[in-house]
């Protein structure tokens, strides 16, 4: 995990065995935010990311769950393609229509 600024690059994999580490890493940073007046958009970088599993898609509704009760605009950067096939697989796309994806 390492996190600059207003983007936070989640670690090498998200699988049962790490998600839940990594979204309680996730949600102390997005607290720790500086809360209004400022920029409230985030990035959440996959750039790290060599194995996800459907953890790792649970990781990504959570996180928009997250940011929705923090009133922070989320913005995905480098998601692997296998999650975003598991979202789309599962019938979940429509929960990311209208998302930012940076690539």
């Amino acid at each position: 995990m390492s996190d600059a600024g207003n983007e936070f690059t989640l670690d090498k994999e998200l699988t049962f065995n790490s998600v839940v580490r990594q979204r309680l890493q996730l949600r102390r940073w997005l607290l720790s935010l500086h809360p209004s007046g400022s920029d409230s958009s985030v990035i959440i970088n996959f750039k790290n990311i060599q194995r996800s599993d459907s953890a790792g898609l649970a990781l990504l509704i959570e996180i928009l769950r997250m940011g929705k009760q923090l009133k922070r605009a989320i913005f995905f950067k480098n998601v692997p393609s296998n999650l975003l096939a598991m979202a789309n697989f599962c019938g979940l796309s429509s929960l990311f229509e209208g998302k930012q994806w940076i690539n």
